[in-house]
């Protein structure tokens, strides 16, 4: 298992749910309300260090709930075609992406990539537009 992904409506964690999932390299939770864990063991032997990607408005309920608590790396889940983080997908968006094929950054942006094939071209631009656009 290297990803978990919780849906918004996740009820209670069972004890030792992911216990040894030493494999684990991310969670993402898209539940507001924190999925609630009897104990720590749930995440027993996970490492504590990996990214945990939440909902913004839930970090602090996250960072102090039992369980997630031992979590050192809790953070909000990125926008998709927000490559900048700046909470809105919008023209600055798409000047990275120019930019990154441009070469005119040494820096690459993972989150460019939105259609997942490997390079940051014209077709991840035109993502952009469309979730801009609403589509």
């Amino acid at each position: 298992m290297g990803e978990l992904t919780l849906g918004v409506a996740v009820g209670p964690l069972n004890d030792s749910e992911f216990e040894n999932c030493k494999k684990l390299t991310k969670i993402t939770s898209a539940a507001t309300a924190v999925p609630t864990c009897p104990s720590a063991d749930v995440f027993y032997n996970v490492n504590k260090d990996i990214p945990v990607y939440v909902p913004k408005n839930s970090i602090a309920a996250y960072q102090a709930a039992i369980g997630w608590e031992l979590f050192t790396n809790i953070q909000k889940i990125a926008k998709r075609g927000d490559i900048d983080g700046n909470d809105t997908v919008d023209i600055g968006d798409i000047n990275i992406i120019i930019n990154t094929m441009l070469g005119k950054t040494g820096e690459q942006f993972d989150g460019g990539d939105l259609n997942g094939d490997g390079k940051i071209d014209i077709a991840d631009i035109n993502m952009v537009i469309n979730i801009m656009l609403g589509k």
